[in-house]
């Protein structure tokens, strides 16, 4: 039967019996319990001395406590790690906005609309692509939101899962769609050169985004950040 320490997020088995190692608050504790005590000594302040040894031992031995320290510190680190990757992760979004942008000639909406169907909306309508003024409605919604948030875990994770679900969303439903309808037919040179630039530009936004991700999950000591799996398009 596992037992959960308090805080702690650790698990143990019953009769367990696994060598155990300092952590770094034990070690600063107990020298800051020895630098504090010389003082005390040396000054001839008895009555602090044991006072603040008295102190120093209830936080060491009471796992509850020591246990709350560790987990406010783990907490207050990974606070300045989010803060500090906080605009990154705002320009990711930005960058976003490129692709669902109705005024640009090389989305992947304009492409299929323009170049593979000729403006014909009957054709157009055959690849059953969501409306890119509802995508963009959606990303412009997240940015407008997040610039007024503060810049805290909390909002980095609400807020990276938001984006994975809009980044998910339009990877399966419009270019996993698209590539995988068009991968049997034989395309005019242009749309084929022009989905080809589109392809390039997609796979590297969902590569970069989907590293720095991963790489702030590792900083943060955790897996809450990691986004769900981007199939990047494969040339046509």
């Amino acid at each position: 039967m596992r037992s959960p320490l308090p805080f702690s997020g650790q698990q143990y088995e019953a009769g367990d019996e696994k060598p155990r190692f300092p952590t770094a608050l034990e070690i600063i504790t107990g020298l800051s319990q020895l630098a504090i005590g010389l003082y005390a000594v040396l000054r001839g302040q008895l009555t602090e001395f044991w006072g603040l040894m008295a102190l120093a031992l209830v936080i060491t031995f009471n796992r509850p406590i020591r246990d709350s320290l560790v987990y406010f510190f783990r907490k207050r680190k990974r606070e300045g790690i989010a803060r500090k990757h906080f605009p990154e992760f705002q320009r990711y979004i930005e960058r976003f906005g490129k692709f669902v942008c109705p005024q640009t000639n090389d989305t992947l909406h304009h492409i299929v609309q323009s170049e593979l169907s000729r403006n014909n909306t009957s054709e157009f309508g055959k690849f059953g692509l969501p409306s890119i003024h509802f995508l963009e409605g959606i990303w412009k919604s997240l940015v407008s939101r997040l610039e007024r948030e503060e810049p805290t875990l909390e909002n980095l994770q609400h807020y990276a899962s938001a984006f994975g679900h809009l980044l998910g969303s339009y990877d399966n439903d419009c270019v996993f769609l698209v590539f995988t309808k068009l991968r049997q037919e034989t395309l005019p040179p242009e749309v084929k050169s022009s989905l080809g630039h589109f392809q390039q530009r997609f796979s590297a936004f969902v590569e970069a985004y989907s590293q720095f991700v991963q790489d702030l999950d590792k900083a943060l000591g955790s897996n809450r950040l990691s986004p769900t799996y981007f199939s990047a398009p494969k040339p046509l």
